[in-house]
């Protein structure tokens, strides 16, 4: 059974949200008290470090340029064989678009989307499967 702090924890977290908890399907009971345990079995002080470092890892773009240079080293060139960092700009354009882009895409379809296109996309959409299904 889940330790009783984090029960609380979890509550908590439902009150602050307004929100009512929902049934959970577990289907593995012994990940489920590993997890638990794990939880439990680790101290505080290192539960803060890790958030803390995943908050980083999460916003290192906007930080200053020493953490961001640290990323791109480790996490672009060693782990992913990249050479040199985009420009400013560009990684500017993807930071935007990564924040603002499925918005901008919404505003977009609502603006120039309209059932007339829909239709005709639907069709599109038909018209592949059929000549999938035809071919397979």
């Amino acid at each position: 059974m889940a330790n009783n702090n984090f029960l609380k924890f979890i509550e908590k977290i439902f009150k602050k949200a307004k929100k009512e908890p929902g049934a959970v399907n577990i289907t593995n009971n012994d990940y489920i008290k590993f997890v638990n345990e794990f939880i439990v079995s680790n101290d505080l002080f290192n539960w803060k470090q890790y958030f803390c470092f995943k908050i980083i890892l999460a916003f290192h773009d906007c930080l200053n340029n020493i953490i961001e240079q640290t990323y791109f080293n480790f996490y672009d060139k060693i782990l992913s064989g990249v050479q040199k960092r985009k420009k400013d700009w560009i990684r500017s354009i993807e930071f935007t678009e990564n924040l603002l882009g499925k918005l901008l895409g919404q505003l977009y379809v609502e603006k120039y989307f309209n059932e007339k296109s829909k239709l005709k996309v639907i069709q599109m959409i038909d018209y592949i499967k059929k000549t999938s299904e035809e071919t397979i």
